[in-house]
């Protein structure tokens, strides 16, 4: 009996059954001076299990979940406030047994949250993980978020100050229903999975799921950088002088969202029954003692309006006439 082998090893191959995949198309490859890894939060536990200390400096307005992975090793956290342009504000000088993190909110901060960063050095943390096309900052940590930007079930990339150990496992078991079931148009009956799919989210040191490879690879990414920068600029010239945020809208460069902080205020719910989901970003804080007002602000009226590749720049003219009708402009 003549046996045949996979390239990879003895495993002997069989036929018929349904069809998998196909793993064979031209691809863009990712950037791979950096480790895939399964979420933004395990980057982060990461870099403090390779420096070790005592704290991590990070802002009042981030996702508590981020912050797991420091609870876990025991790793205490401290807070600092942000300024009206969204950079960190009061930071004490570095020291040998702190780290420092900054968020480079939807992309915007480009080379001022570097700044920041790298006068930390190898204790520094940039989290680029709503600033994905923006790329890692010299002699610091940094890390990207694959899932805020694609429909992939995981995925995050981290580089740091060295060489960085690649992860020994993966994630084996990724939840793909939601992402079906949205490409079917059925968004809605998908959340229940979204949600499941959040709630398997891990601070483990593992490799991103290989089908998020896959699905990151056969993606145009660069369209979707185009798409998203286009949007952005469409949707900040209907809304712009209803913005209270002024930041350096210039340098959106494929942009997560755009932040619309209006002048006056809009109920969310509003948003969500004319069709606009804008989530709010980390209601959680806003039990926290000691929020400053400017972060709690930011909480209650602040509204990531989507501007993904899965929009065109019309779908941006509508958007804001649908905002600007409930602002009665």
């Amino acid at each position: 009996m003549l046996h045949l082998c996979l390239e990879m090893g003895a495993q002997e191959t069989t036929f018929g059954g349904y069809l998998a995949l196909d793993d064979r198309a031209e691809r863009s490859p990712l950037d791979r001076t950096g480790v895939c890894l399964g979420t933004g939060r395990a980057c982060i536990a990461a870099a403090s299990k390779a420096v070790s200390p005592k704290r991590v400096w990070v802002p009042h307005y981030i996702c508590d979940t981020a912050l797991q992975g420091l609870e876990a090793e025991g790793v205490a956290v401290a807070r600092y406030p942000l300024n009206d342009k969204l950079l960190p504000s009061d930071l004490p000088d570095p020291s040998p047994d702190a780290m420092l993190l900054v968020v480079d909110y939807f992309g915007l901060l480009g080379a001022e949250a570097e700044a920041v960063v790298e006068n930390w050095g190898g204790r520094g943390i940039l989290d680029r993980s709503q600033a994905f096309f923006a790329g890692p900052a010299a002699g610091c940590w940094t890390f990207t978020s694959f899932r805020k930007f694609f429909g992939v079930p995981d995925g995050a990339q981290l580089w740091g100050p060295g060489k960085i150990e690649l992860p020994t496992t993966r994630n084996e078991a990724p939840m793909l229903d939601h992402l079906v079931l949205a490409q079917a148009g059925e968004q809605g009956a998908g959340l229940e999975y979204h949600r499941k799919n959040e709630a398997l989210m891990s601070v483990d040191y593992r490799g991103c799921a290989w089908i998020s490879e896959v699905l990151m690879e056969r993606t145009d990414r660069q369209a979707a950088r185009r798409r998203r920068t286009a949007n952005f600029q469409r949707l900040h010239e209907l809304l712009g002088a209803h913005n209270e945020l002024q930041l350096a809208w210039d340098l959106a460069d494929g942009p997560y969202a755009y932040p619309f902080l209006p002048k006056q205020e809009l109920d969310l719910a509003r948003l969500h029954e004319r069709g606009i989901h804008a989530p709010r970003l980390w209601p959680e804080l806003l039990e926290r003692n000691g929020l400053p007002r400017w972060e709690q602000h930011l909480v209650e009226q602040l509204k990531p309006l989507p501007v993904d590749q899965r929009y065109t720049p019309d779908g941006m003219v509508q958007m804001a006439e649908r905002i600007l009708h409930m602002l009665g402009a």
